[in-house]
């Protein structure tokens, strides 16, 4: 209850569809679990069994309390109160500037009217969708505990399997990978990620010359905003990513530009805009893990249905050493000996980088995407109003309100001057507002 679910048999169902260490998830997301297959028998027993275990929770503090009355009568009192039932929250990571989805109605006969983008049922696609949304998840749960005997709901669990597929990777469209396996990652924004504590003590002073109609202004809007000083790059980039998601030949990039320019926001950000509704999961590699990419991308190919995109930032190129001769011995290959063919690398060269075909690396890399820098207080400023729009939840060509537009821009021009002219300072001063 504590953790969000509406009863005990709400969990139930919830870890049935998340299907983490289950082999028959795992076999019907890779595509290997064929009509009529034995397999699904045996999954109709368990799905029984698991419904005879989802009992109420008074009964199942009844339970407890007799097989360990050690715990005490509060325990059983306190699991038993109603007033500790709250509706089931997200275990998703915001989907902040995502576009509206239809309604998905799933009969109890287990069809569906609808795929989650509104389009035919994805169940026989190659590729495996988005993950569901908490919307879509409720619904799904229902579907399966609206049937008398849970084992009449095998395919409509094999088709959820199919269409969103399991475990961490299909709830999170951004991931990351951590002590060699996957682990839920933010979506992220714009602002800088290292802010030192004067610096924020700055941006709060900057933001104390705002009016309350900018400082409490929603700021949902500012990771999905392309602006136009990376419009050309993320057109190249956003191209790239969509072929790797449609199945279509794709290549590996390196994005390239001045400290503070926006690569950062295109590698992530970007990228999950591109892709996110069209299956794509996009893994963070930690600095630590450079060394392991071609093993994580062989992790990758253990889902050989969904679409990712390795994600390597601040990277120092050329890369040497061993995790130089790992890297272009896997993306020479393709295959069991080298790079899967569900996996795409997008690097972030660091300012220190020499970045050039002569780089076996970077030559290995079809796409090579370079970001140019603000450049002046003009284009600074102009950036600024496009963030500041989206906060608002405006278009760009509004721009802030008027009354504030003095205040503003004098606040913006005293941080630009102090941080830089760039993409990063505009936006780290934005989200301060």
């Amino acid at each position: 209850m504590l953790s969000g679910y509406d009863d005990f048999q709400d969990y139930i169902l919830d870890q049935i569809l998340l299907g983490r260490d289950n082999p028959f998830a795992r076999a019907v997301a890779q595509g290997q679990v064929q009509q009529g297959a034995p397999i699904l028998q045996a999954v109709a027993y368990d799905l029984d069994t698991l419904q005879g275990l989802a009992v109420g929770l008074e009964t199942l503090a009844d339970y407890v309390g007799e097989v360990a009355p050690t715990a005490g009568s509060y325990w059983v009192s306190a699991a038993s109160a109603t007033a500790l039932r709250r509706k089931s929250t997200s275990k998703q990571l915001p989907t902040s500037g995502a576009p509206a989805q239809s309604a998905v109605v799933i009969p109890a006969d287990g069809s569906r009217s609808s795929s989650p983008g509104g389009g035919a049922s994805s169940s026989s696609s190659s590729i495996i969708g988005r993950p569901a949304t908490v919307e879509e998840l409720a619904q799904w749960r229902a579907a399966l505990g609206s049937h008398d005997h849970w084992s009449g709901a095998v395919l409509l669990l094999q088709q959820y399997y199919s269409q969103h597929g399991f475990g961490v990777t299909s709830r999170n469209s951004a991931l990351r990978w951590s002590k060699g396996g996957f682990e839920e990652a933010s979506e992220g924004g714009l602002a800088s990620k290292s802010i030192d504590s004067n610096t924020t003590a700055s941006l709060a002073a900057a933001a104390t010359a705002l009016s309350p109609p900018v400082a409490a202004a929603a700021g949902a809007g500012m990771s999905s905003i392309v602006l136009s000083q990376l419009q050309q790059a993320y057109a190249a980039l956003e191209e790239n990513t969509k072929r790797h998601c449609m199945g279509l030949p794709a290549q590996h990039a390196v994005i390239c530009g001045p400290p503070g320019s926006g690569k950062s926001w295109l590698l992530w950000e970007g990228t999950l805009l591109a892709g996110k509704d069209l299956g794509l999961r996009v893994v963070e590699i930690p600095g630590s893990e450079i060394s392991n990419i071609l093993d994580i991308a062989r992790g990758c190919a253990r889902y050989p249905r969904v679409r990712f995109i390795l994600v390597a930032d601040h990277v120092d190129l050329p890369v040497r050493g061993s995790a130089a001769t790992d890297l272009m011995t896997g993306l020479s290959a393709a295959g069991g000996s080298g790079w899967p063919v569900n996996t795409l690398l997008y690097l972030g060269a660091s300012a220190a980088s020499a970045v050039g075909r002569s780089d076996p690396i970077v030559d290995r890399c079809g796409l090579i995407v370079p970001i140019t820098a603000v450049g002046d207080e003009a284009g600074y400023l102009s950036t600024v109003g496009e963030l500041l729009a989206a906060k608002q939840g405006k278009s760009s060509s509004e721009g802030p309100d008027s009354e504030l537009e003095a205040e503003l821009y004098k606040a913006a021009v005293a941080w630009g001057k102090q941080q830089g002219f760039s993409v990063r300072s505009a936006a780290a001063f934005v989200r301060s507002c």
